[in-house]
């Protein structure tokens, strides 16, 4: 099929050859064939592994990886079932335009008041100044809200005629779908069914009201590049040279970094630059203060997002391993407490082996700071906690333990040993006595998975400086080196407010509660951790930003990124992420000011509470121009 063009708009475009498809009127319509746009020498594989090769839109899913319209969620994820946000839909169709061919406005204005910082926001924009792209009644884009498949109908006609240049009309006129009827995007349905880019969900009917999913959004934008292709309006481009797009990977400018080996593309990216040292820091912000809290009694929070799931865990408090499955970030703390009273999990029933077994209030046998990664069909978690074989320096006795489970939210039986315990023991020096022979100590654990699939443990060691390391891990969960691998740096002990007092002078002072996200529009890791005590008002929020898993960084000497504030404090233990939506997020815990570290009132009241931000990053591809703050 081609597209359909209006006598007047074929003869303005008279010297270019569309042949025209006439539907009959009421025929059931039929998806058109993706075969032009989307077969390629030497065949091709998106690298998801949740898109089941029986998916029928798995070769669609291909087709437009392949293009460089989509990157997926995450490295190896592209939420083939998730329902595609209006947000989404607004970066799908940029790039459906600038990969095939075209051009949309370049620096255009703020379309929208409700969409600034988020990932999408750049195409949002260069989607309004094109007419593309129009808001709700009361001014706002919604960018979070799922669209619909009217709304989808609209975006995808419009852009087409944008693509094209000329405006596509249905033909024969026929009404494809009794469902529409009155509809606003009704016409636009039509059209859309009339190309063959949609079909309905049944003969007669559409579903408008009905959201669309990621997998069938794949090929509505396959479909639409056979389209452009077949009408000679684009073309088939040639196979990358890149491996980024091997581990579905989006990198379109100089500073990404080398490629992880792959057999089938070579040891690395010859299209790719590397920095010749740390990146650029970039603008982030300084002395943040928390927002309201949102999770009841959660203190060093992580958070584990499986598919669409978002699953949260937190240390010790009334159970060993607190889980909570995750439906909205916006739940209130008082919600959040009911829901926690009425139901709470323990995601780790069983102490380990290897932990003190003492009760608290000496808190010897809670578990702090889980931290959980799904390998393979199993869900693998990480934590810290106190060895009970400690006999020379109770103060630095904490190792980190693993623990598997089948399910997300456990229960998970935990190793006998732990599986680091930091650096090799020494013996006693600088004030310290000698090490416990297990190591030198090691806690706060947190799993990365790189976008090449590689799995690290950022980790917080003891009896040095060079607090914050990162490890890497083996497939099956375990430190390659062994229980005292020597971890690569990535930040040590360095400035004044290091100490979490920020006065201006640092007496003393440890990091911990290291957590890193991929950026994926400059390229780098940011790096967050934790710096001062704790259990006080002077603990405090550190930034820095990665080239590497492995570094080098660049921290921000200038201050904390978060620092406490005059109803909360202590902000710490933040972990960044990436929400089923692809967009970056963090959680975080503070004390209720004047009552860190108490207990009294009702339970979990003076606990750490925690709280979700927004990672909001402008949007550019420079690392040096980036600004990164909390949303």
């Amino acid at each position: 099929m081609r597209r359909f063009l209006s006598l007047v708009a074929v003869a303005v475009v008279a010297a270019v050859s569309v042949a025209v498809h006439v539907p009959v009127a009421g025929a059931a319509p039929q998806a058109r064939s993706t075969t032009s746009a989307c077969t390629f020498p030497g065949g091709f594989e998106d690298g998801f592994a949740d898109v089941a090769t029986t998916n029928a839109h798995e070769a669609s899913i291909d087709c437009i990886v392949y293009w460089q319209i989509t990157t997926g969620l995450r490295p190896g994820v592209y939420g083939p079932s998730g329902t595609v946000t209006r947000g989404q839909m607004a970066s799908f169709l940029a790039r459906f335009v600038e990969q095939s061919g075209g051009t949309l406005p370049s620096n255009p204005p703020n379309a929208f008041p409700d969409d600034d910082g988020t990932t999408h926001a750049a195409n949002i924009d260069k989607l309004a100044a094109a007419d593309i792209a129009g808001g709700r009644p009361d001014g706002r884009f919604a960018p979070e809200a799922p669209v619909t498949r009217n709304q989808m109908a609209s975006f995808i006609v419009r852009t087409l005629e944008y693509r094209l240049g000329a405006p596509i009309e249905e033909g024969t006129g026929a009404d494809h779908f009794t469902d529409d009827d009155g509809d606003t995007h009704e016409p636009n349905i039509d059209k859309a069914a009339a190309l063959g880019i949609t079909g309905g969900t049944s003969d007669t009917t559409y579903g408008p009201r009905l959201p669309v999913r990621r997998d069938q959004m794949a090929s509505f934008l396959a479909r639409s590049l056979a389209e452009l292709v077949d009408a000679g309006e684009a073309t088939v481009p040639a196979r990358p040279a890149r491996c980024d797009l091997d581990s579905g990977i989006e990198r379109t400018d100089s500073r990404c970094r080398p490629c992880p080996t792959n057999p089938s593309i070579g040891a690395s990216n010859p299209g790719c630059q590397t920095w010749p040292g740390p990146p650029p820091l970039g603008d982030p912000a300084v002395r943040q203060t928390p927002n309201a809290p949102r999770v009841w009694d959660n203190s060093d929070p992580s958070v584990l997002v499986d598919g669409q799931n978002v699953y949260l865990f937190g240390s010790t408090n009334n159970v060993r391993v607190p889980v909570r499955q995750i439906t909205s970030f916006d739940q209130s703390l008082a919600d959040s407490k009911r829901a926690w009273d009425t139901q709470p999990r323990n995601a780790m029933p069983n102490l380990p082996a290897w932990v003190d077994p003492s009760g608290n209030p000496a808190g010897e046998s809670d578990i702090w700071a889980p931290t959980v990664a799904r390998i393979g069909s199993q869900y693998v978690m990480w934590f810290g906690a106190h060895h009970r074989d400690a006999t020379t320096d109770e103060g630095n006795d904490q190792c980190i333990g693993r623990a598997v489970a089948s399910s997300p939210m456990g229960p998970y039986a935990p190793d006998a040993q732990p599986v680091y315990c930091g650096l090799p023991p020494e013996g006693a020096g600088n004030g310290l006595p000698a090490s416990n022979g297990f190591g030198r100590g090691a806690l706060d654990p947190q799993v990365f998975r790189a976008p090449d699939g590689a799995l690290y443990l950022l980790v917080a060691i003891t009896r040095t400086e060079a607090n914050i390391g990162v490890l890497r891990l083996g497939a099956d969960g375990s430190v390659q080196g062994g229980r005292n691998a020597t971890p690569t740096v990535l930040q040590r002990l360095a400035y004044p407010w290091h100490d979490g007092t920020d006065d201006g002078s640092r007496r003393g002072g440890f990091l911990e509660n290291p957590s890193m996200v991929f950026e994926p529009q400059t390229g780098s890791y940011l790096l967050f951790y934790s710096a001062g005590a704790w259990q006080t008002s002077s603990y405090n929020t550190g930034f820095a930003r990665c080239a590497t898993p492995t570094g080098p960084c660049t921290p921000d000497p200038r201050g904390p990124f978060l620092k406490s504030g005059p109803t909360r404090t202590g902000p710490g233990g933040l972990t960044a992420f990436a929400a089923p939506d692809g967009s970056l997020r963090a959680v975080y815990a503070t004390w209720l000011a004047g009552r860190e570290n108490q207990s009294g009132g009702n339970a979990g009241e003076y606990s750490r509470q925690s709280h979700w931000a927004r990672i909001v990053v402008t949007a550019t591809s420079d690392p040096a121009a980036q600004q990164v703050s909390l949303g």
